[in-house]
């Protein structure tokens, strides 16, 4: 049979076409075609490694094993990377994937120690092609996260989403520095064109002294530029003596500020609400809190007040601000104070007022043991006047008292030592006072006091000396006393050489009296 010469073309181009396609789907031409894309990869700033290529041109899959991705600190690896390419991948100047699926991803994350001030940002592109996965799985994920104070490791992950729709999926809890753990339920997600929303879902937080649960959801932006939108909701939760706190705020993130719009904690009848803003080029935060019960602190006492503060370094070193406090105790009477934060330190200027005195104090501290989270211990030094306001009593006519001290709250006790006073001619010096906030015991001692006598009344004159100790509790207090009498003389009458002993307590009525024993 004779060949014609058309059919000897077309035969030609069907070996052609055959040959080709041997060629393409062979595996060394695969191979180094993915070498190949690895260089032109690399030259354009995306270095990657795969350690084989899988084409199928009939199908249009394309698979690869072994890919890894480094570049300034940051790793990604994928065991196993699977694509499904529809026929009109292209059409509508979009990009379409009908199924991308992953096995064995590891990302490592390692943030560079920059520089105060400094950060990385990457170069604005020109608008492109829009990214439609129609259905994407990823399974045996982690990720970590690293640096110079912050450590994120999630050991294991999955994601299943199809027509954008998906639930991620924490198959461990994540660990956030040694102490803090977070798990997280199912993880529902919908994803826009720009954005993606996600949640409700709920979350579990573990951590050495404490934990918590609640619900979060919210939205994430990435075009034109990276935003997130949140708000989180916490089940009762107990924070050391503190029980059944509710929490929920509301927050938002871009470019590169965190901004706490609305954030309130209910307990007690009590709230507290605040906002934040936090950033690198500066921070500031705000406070308000109405009718907190500060029972569970070992304080009888509801308080309200407002509270602001700003800083820009990261260890808060440069804070500063103000607030007013109020006080309403039972035990302690009507406080009122004024707080003033600056230079690492914090001064109150409190006032008192007591059904027969007024107290007012200043109190400075450093700041460093609540910068460094230590909220434990409290020192300072404080001055103060009392100012009696009863008439017909024995200290009607001593006038303001001056007081001088140092002070030490620790484990809920509150220690005051060095106490100095003056009023007049009157003085006191050396005294110590212990009041335990938990059992309302009080313990004290005064060595020296020197009153004038005519800083109390107009008919004696000379100065009695005292020494005292300090027992009981802060509704029933005692003391018992001793004391000497120095050139004393009453109405113009010399009287030389006087002893007292003596005692103060509650009787049964719960009235103040004092017994005691005068001899000379």
């Amino acid at each position: 049979m004779k060949i014609t010469r058309r059919k000897r073309f077309v035969i030609a181009g069907i070996a052609l076409v055959a040959a080709v396609l041997f060629l393409v789907t062979s595996s060394p031409f695969q191979q180094w075609l993915l070498r190949r894309v690895e260089s032109r990869a690399a030259g354009a700033g995306y270095p990657f490694k795969a350690e084989r290529l899988s084409l199928d041109f009939t199908e249009l899959k394309a698979s690869l094993n072994g890919l890894r991705y480094e570049k300034a600190g940051q790793t990604v690896q994928i065991e196993n990377l699977q694509i499904d390419l529809p026929w009109d991948a292209l059409r509508g100047g979009d990009v379409r994937i009908t199924s991308l699926e992953a096995d064995g991803v590891v990302v490592d994350i390692r943030a560079s120690d920059s520089a105060p001030g400094q950060t990385t940002s990457s170069p604005s592109q020109a608008p492109g092609r829009r990214l439609r996965i129609d259905r994407l799985s990823i399974r045996k994920a982690s990720v970590s996260y690293s640096s110079a104070k912050t450590s994120l490791k999630i050991p294991s992950l999955s994601i299943e989403a199809k027509d954008g729709r998906g639930v991620i999926q924490l198959d461990t809890p994540a660990s956030i520095s040694p102490n803090l753990t977070v798990a997280l339920g199912q993880l529902p997600f919908a994803m826009g064109d720009d954005d993606a929303q996600f949640g409700p879902a709920t979350w579990k937080v573990q951590h050495a002294k404490f934990g918590a649960s609640g619900s979060a959801e919210g939205l994430i932006r990435w075009s034109p530029k990276f935003s997130l939108e949140t708000q989180v909701t916490t089940d009762p939760i107990t924070v050391k003596a503190f029980k059944d706190i509710r929490l929920n705020a509301k927050a938002t993130y871009a470019d590169g500020e965190l901004d706490i719009t609305e954030f309130r904690a209910s307990h007690g009848g009590g709230d507290i609400a605040g906002s934040a803003k936090i950033s690198g080029a500066g921070s500031s935060t705000s406070l308000t809190w109405m009718d907190f019960d500060l029972a569970p602190a070992g304080v009888i006492a509801r308080t309200h007040g407002t509270l602001q503060l700003k800083w820009q370094r990261s260890d808060f070193t440069d804070i500063s601000g103000q607030g007013k406090v109020n006080l309403d105790s039972r035990d302690y009477g009507l406080s009122e104070a004024d707080i003033q934060v600056a230079d690492a330190k914090v001064t109150v200027d409190a006032r008192t007022k007591l059904p027969s005195l007024s107290i007012r104090s200043r109190i400075s501290t450093e700041l460093d043991r609540l910068l460094a989270g230590d909220f434990t211990v409290f020192r300072g030094t404080a001055r103060g006047s009392i100012q009696p306001l009863a008439k017909r009593t024995p200290y009607e006519r001593l006038g303001t008292i001056n007081v001088a001290a140092a002070a030490v709250f620790q484990n809920n006790i509150l220690t005051v030592r060095g106490i100095e006073a003056r009023s007049n001619r009157s003085t006191a010096s050396g005294a110590t006072l212990q009041v335990n906030l938990t059992n309302k015991r009080i313990q004290g001692n005064v060595p020296r006091v020197r009153v004038d006598l005519q800083d109390m009344t107009a008919d004696a004159s000379g100065a009695i000396h005292l020494s005292a100790s300090i027992d009981g509790s802060i509704s029933r207090p005692s003391a018992s006393f001793t004391g000497t009498s120095e050139g004393l003389t009453i109405r113009n009458v010399p009287v030389d050489e006087l002893k007292l002993e003596g005692a103060l307590g509650t009787n049964s009525p719960g009235g103040k009296e004092i017994t005691g024993k005068l001899s000379g």
